[in-house]
């Protein structure tokens, strides 16, 4: 648990080893303020990303393992919808999450997390808390240091982001629980592959239950419906016509 090796960078390069404490907090990465310091010899913007990145994860991760009640860090977008709430839109990479992004936003909406967002479990509630992402933060010219984590959305609906066929309307749809919940369960780890090296088999284990828990709590909580998009609808239509069929 000293050192940890993150493997490669966008470029290909070596990434050196670093240490677990080139990672810091100020008022805690739930309730505050996320620092995070790459050392001297990252200064490379990919390099910088890579490591930024790894760091971030076992930060949380170790956060989710010392955690009493449920929290993942989950791969998505999160559109705003109203009054402090959100949509969680999660699937594999190269889905359309970005676009749903770009297309919420396009339309007059916020959404300012398109890859890696942290859920909390409170009360019987969800809350999602937008992170550090490439199009919302390492892109940023000056590479900055600090991402403010302070804003908490109360989770209204998740929906399983896939693509609509060839001709047919933008829909949301129920679909086999046992795909929707494999999908999720994606969305919660894969964040965290690299991170969970550095853990024995038994953490493993403990880590993959806390996971497995949150994505049955999830699906009990929201049903498994999925997002059928298409770039010829209005999306905030959408999402608002399915919030309200799932609360009738």
């Amino acid at each position: 648990m000293q050192l940890v090796d993150p493997g490669n960078d966008r470029d290909g390069g070596r990434i050196t080893r670093f240490r677990l404490s080139d990672i810091h907090y100020t008022g805690g990465p739930l309730d505050g303020i996320l620092c995070i310091e790459a050392p001297e010899r990252f200064r490379k913007r990919s390099r910088r990303f890579a490591v930024i990145r790894m760091l971030l994860s076992i930060g949380y991760l170790r956060k989710i393992l010392k955690s009493n009640g449920k929290t993942g860090l989950l791969h998505g977008a999160l559109p705003e919808t109203e009054n402090g709430e959100c949509v969680l839109l999660f699937g594999q990479s190269g889905i359309g999450k970005s676009t749903s992004m770009k297309r919420w936003e396009t339309e007059g909406g916020i959404c300012e997390a398109d890859d890696l967002l942290l859920l909390e479990e409170s009360e019987g509630e969800f809350f999602c808390r937008p992170l550090p992402t490439w199009s919302r933060f390492f892109s940023d010219p000056e590479c900055r240091d600090t991402f403010p984590v302070m804003k908490r959305l109360h989770l209204k609906d998740a929906l399983w982001l896939t693509r609509a066929e060839n001709g047919t309307a933008e829909r949301i749809e129920q679909v086999h629980p046992g795909l929707w919940r494999a999908q999720l369960l994606s969305a919660v780890t894969i964040h965290l592959y690299d991170s969970m090296r550095i853990l024995s088999e038994s953490e493993k284990i403990y880590a993959g239950r806390k996971f497995m828990s949150l994505v049955q709590d999830i699906t009990q909580k929201f049903g498994t419906r999925t997002l059928r998009a298409s770039l010829n609808a209005n999306l905030h239509e959408t999402i608002n016509t399915g919030i309200k069929g799932a609360e009738q």
